[in-house]
């Protein structure tokens, strides 16, 4: 998809005007007592049902990251929604504890199954960090217990390899997992063995591994973070260059899996 690919590439100078808020749209958690709330924001123009991308966060809470590939997506047609599973729980990003609460993806999922402007056999999932293990872990799960459907993509941002896993299924969606060769979360090699352990299993699993990157280098902080709920400090450096590569793989993944 050449158009997403040269999209994704010029979308910081095209697209950053078209970054807005947008509406608040609560629902009930299937698993704990109170409500999740979410951004959708719709394109500008829409005239049939949209496809969507569901964003969710990592580590950091909710941020500016969020909207920047919000904006990206919604320029090419596609409506998003943005999760907060932080700020119910009291959770930010010093706490010591940070929850993962994969539910939180399927709920957000099951909602816009519910919303007419939104095609919900087109509906993926982008997540940063902590927030890419969720949406892999998303990923797995069967139709049955996703209000009949499966997320179209996943795409998993510098996750914890190590620790995630890709199950077997005939329906579960395509994965692209993205990690940068310096990065201090998580690394290429066990990012490569997630890959390897998911074909295995008959699963479509991409992976892009950028060289000189750093954790995080999509954002727009450089420094050394560290992490209250692992205990760990983790190097992050912006990095605009490789923010803009890893803008069009992922706009050529969305293009080949969502249109």
């Amino acid at each position: 998809m050449t158009l997403f690919r040269s999209i994704a590439i010029a979308s910081l100078v095209l697209f950053l005007g078209a970054c807005r808020t947008g509406t608040l749209v609560t629902y009930p958690s299937s698993i704990e007592d109170f409500k999740l709330s979410s951004s959708l924001t719709f394109p500008e123009k829409v005239s049939e049902p949209v496809p969507a991308m569901i964003i969710v966060h990592g580590s950091s809470g909710p941020s500016a990251r969020g909207e920047q590939w919000g904006a990206l997506f919604r320029a090419v047609g596609i409506a998003t929604l943005e999760i907060d599973y932080f700020g119910p729980r009291g959770v930010d990003q010093h706490s010591s504890f940070q929850p993962q609460p994969v539910l939180d993806v399927i709920d957000a999922f099951k909602y816009l199954q519910t919303d007419a402007r939104i095609d919900s056999n087109r509906v993926g999932a982008i997540g940063f960090s902590r927030g890419a293990g969720m949406v892999i872990t998303a990923g797995n799960w069967e139709p049955q217990r996703m209000g009949g459907k499966t997320l179209a993509a996943v795409v998993a941002l510098y996750p914890m390899c190590g620790s995630d896993n890709i199950v077997e299924g005939d329906k579960a969606p395509p994965v692209l997992v993205m990690i940068g060769t310096k990065d201090s979360y998580s690394t290429p090699l066990a990012c490569k063995n997630l890959q390897a352990a998911g074909q295995a299993k008959g699963r479509t699993v991409e992976l892009k591994v950028y060289d000189g990157a750093y954790h995080a280098w999509d954002g727009d902080w450089s420094g050394n973070w560290y992490h209250n709920a692992i205990k760990r400090t983790v190097e992050i450096r912006a990095n605009p260059q490789i923010r803009k590569a890893s803008e069009a793989d992922v706009m050529d993944f969305i293009g080949r899996n969502l249109f």
